[in-house]
Formats: structure tokens, C-alpha cells, sequence
């Protein structure tokens, strides 16, 4: 396979320190690969691979996890990896929650402390919900809203912050350097085609910063990181996993655009 960076931008955001558990089941959109057996393993790659990217940290908002009590949103979060990697940095008194469209994803054994509800993001949140949450992370989560405006399920997980809370959005701007090979544009340009017909906006990866400024939110910082995949990646192992979750994303792409799955939903795509 033909290697590439694919740029992710980590945005972060801060509630106003100022600024003035019931599980809610919705109707659950589709979401491609849900039957997909490795889709799991894909996401868990996936984070490898972001997380080192990112330094190996999980948050890159000033955020102290050291602090009692807090409460941390993960939102799309799949089999709740990222809950279960932030946990030991956190107090023991910390909760924590995931949320995900596809409940098969939620393991058996959950951690203590830790609850799994099924939730979209184009969905009304729990009323006891709002203005709860100390740090919410969402990562490559807003293509899933179709023709739903993202900036409403921006503006709708900002409101469940606290005064002086964290947010912390991932997202994929989908491209790629000019070095790229012909089967990597090939690749970029079908999922561009592909949201597009979805209603999603090009280049919606680059207006988050934008989005939670209009929100009020104060401290808005930006990081747009090339994720390496292939052999521009110097560490072997992440290279390989990049590799391998790019591939079977992009297959499931393939199937949607020759039209054998009637609705597409893609919460997370590695790029």
C-alpha cells in the first residue's frame, strides 16, 4: 500500500468558569460496519495510532485528572478503550461515561466507576446530563451526522460541560501530501464523494475551532497532527496497525459506494 500522512486536528476548548444518570435509548441510526467482526479490533489500532501521535497522551487539554470527583465524557466510544486508558491518570473517586450508537460494542465487564449508554450525537441528552461533565472527548465522531448541522451536535455536547470544563474534538480533514500515490488520492477522493452524498461538508475539520468559539467557550486551541501511515512511519509496530485500520475502513468505503448498503453511518475513520 502506498503510505501517507492524514491529518487529524485535536481541538480544545474551555467553558467559562462563569457561565452560569439516566441512560436515554434512541433510535439507532445505521452504522456500516457495526456487523463487521474485526471492526473492534480496527478501533483499537485506530487509538494506538492517534495516541502516539499524540505523545502518547490521551488529552492534550490542561486538565488536572488528579482532581476528586471529576466526571469524563467519552462520546462515540466504541468498546470504551479510551475510558479504560484514561482511568489510571485519573482519582479513584473520578466517573466516568461512553456513549456509542452500537451497544454490541460494550464489553461485558465494565470498569467501576465507568457506565456505557446507548447515545447519538443527533439525539437530546439526558436532562441531567447538562452542565455535568468536567472534560468531554470526542474523536473522528461528526461525519455520523449526516445532514444533521454538526454545529448543533457541537453546540448540544458543549452544553453538558461545567462551568470551566474541557472539550476536546478529533477530526480528519481526509487529505494527504502531494508525494501521495495515485490509490491514496483515489482513496481520499471517494470518501470526500461519499459524505458528500451523506450531506457532510468538506473541510468541516477545520471549522471546530470556529464552531466552539461561537459557543462561548474561551482558551480554543488548535494542533493539526499528519498521522503517518505505512512506511513514513519510523516505528514499525505503528505502521503496520495505520496500515491495517486505514485498509479495513476503506473497504467497508468501497462496499458503501457500490451501492450494497442502503444508509451509511461513520462515526470513525481512520484517516
Amino acid at each position: 500500500m502506498a503510505t501517507t500522512t492524514a491529518p487529524t486536528a485535536p481541538v480544545l476548548a474551555k467553558l467559562p468558569s462563569s457561565t452560569s444518570e439516566t441512560e436515554a435509548l434512541n433510535e439507532k441510526p445505521d452504522y456500516f460496519l457495526s456487523q463487521n467482526p474485526p471492526e473492534v479490533e480496527r478501533l483499537t489500532r485506530q487509538h494506538e495510532v492517534i495516541k502516539d501521535h499524540m505523545g502518547g497522551k490521551l488529552v492534550l487539554a490542561p486538565v488536572d485528572l488528579s482532581t476528586p470527583g471529576l466526571r469524563i465524557l467519552d462520546s462515540a466510544t466504541a468498546d470504551g478503550l479510551w475510558l479504560r486508558d484514561i482511568q489510571p491518570f485519573c482519582h479513584p473517586s473520578a466517573y466516568f461515561t461512553g456513549t456509542d450508537i452500537v451497544p454490541s460494542y460494550f464489553p461485558d465487564a465494565v470498569p467501576a466507576r465507568t457506565t456505557l449508554v446507548v447515545q447519538s450525537i443527533t439525539a437530546p441528552y439526558p436532562q441531567a446530563w447538562h452542565a455535568s461533565f468536567d472534560l468531554i472527548n470526542q474523536r473522528l465522531a461528526l461525519p455520523g451526522c449526516g445532514a444533521y448541522p454538526m454545529p448543533l451536535a457541537v453546540r448540544s455536547l458543549v452544553s453538558l460541560l461545567k462551568p470551566g470544563g474541557w472539550i476536546q474534538l478529533v477530526e480528519a480533514d481526509h487529505s494527504g501530501p502531494a508525494s501521495d500515490g495515485v490509490a491514496m488520492r483515489d482513496a481520499f477522493r471517494l470518501i470526500k464523494e461519499l459524505f458528500k452524498g451523506m450531506g457532510v461538508e468538506d473541510g468541516y475539520a477545520r471549522q471546530l475551532r470556529g464552531w466552539l468559539e461561537s459557543e462561548g467557550l474561551q482558551d480554543v486551541g488548535q494542533t493539526i497532527l499528519d498521522v503517518r501511515l505505512g512506511k513514513t512511519n519510523a516505528k514499525e509496530d505503528m505502521a503496520v496497525k495505520g496500515v491495517s485500520a486505514f485498509t479495513l475502513a476503506t473497504e467497508g468505503l468501497v462496499r458503501a459506494a457500490r451501492g450494497q448498503l442502503c444508509a451509511c453511518w461513520f462515526p470513525r475513520l481512520f484517516l
